[in-house]
């Protein structure tokens, strides 16, 4: 009885660990650093080939950082890939999500980036028979800076310029030969 009672603990401390082969599948996957600009486009790559060639794509999920509800769903389950169901979650990506096979790897592109759009991104692909393939992104958004120069003047081949960035003013001095 008491063997018995030993098995059972054991069995229930492993349970309870939250040890499982997806986790730690998951956690050795690179994390890949990608870089946008705020207000452009964004790429983020993930093979859907099969290593079995007679095997399929099933779905591919998208996940960002550590929610485990997918923000972009690609469901091919009986039909061609061409057909396949496409799911954006509004409140993450939306409209500015789609996920495009018609490329080598497929990818997700992410149009008009916006600040709150960094962070990690999962993508998992699961097949009828072959294993589950998992890649991960860093995104960094890069802030736009965009300004306004208000007044130029060309000094000895020096070129200066006052610059305005949201209010704040700014000097440069460009060193620029006038004549080739």
């Amino acid at each position: 009885m008491d063997a018995d009672l030993r098995i059972l603990l054991v069995v229930w401390i492993l349970s309870t660990m939250g040890a499982s082969p997806e986790l730690a599948s998951e956690v050795t996957v690179p994390l890949v650093p990608v870089d946008a600009v705020e207000g452009r486009s964004v790429k983020f790559p993930c093979d859907v080939s099969s290593p079995n060639h007679a095997d399929k794509v099933y779905m591919v999920f998208w996940f960002k950082d550590d929610s485990g509800v997918p923000l972009y769903s690609f469901d091919v389950r009986g039909m061609p890939l061409d057909q396949a169901h496409h799911y954006s979650a509004p409140d993450v990506l939306g409209e500015r999500a789609k996920f495009q096979t018609d490329t080598e790897p497929a990818c997700l592109d992410v149009n008009e980036v916006q600040w709150n759009d960094k962070g990690v991104y999962r993508c998992r692909v699961d097949f009828r028979n072959s294993a589950t393939k998992s890649f991960r992104y860093n995104l960094s958004v890069i802030k736009s800076i965009r300004g306004k120069r208000l007044w130029t003047k060309i000094e000895n081949d020096v070129v200066h310029y006052i610059i305005v960035f949201d209010g704040v003013w700014a000097i440069r001095r460009f060193e620029i030969p006038l004549y080739a």
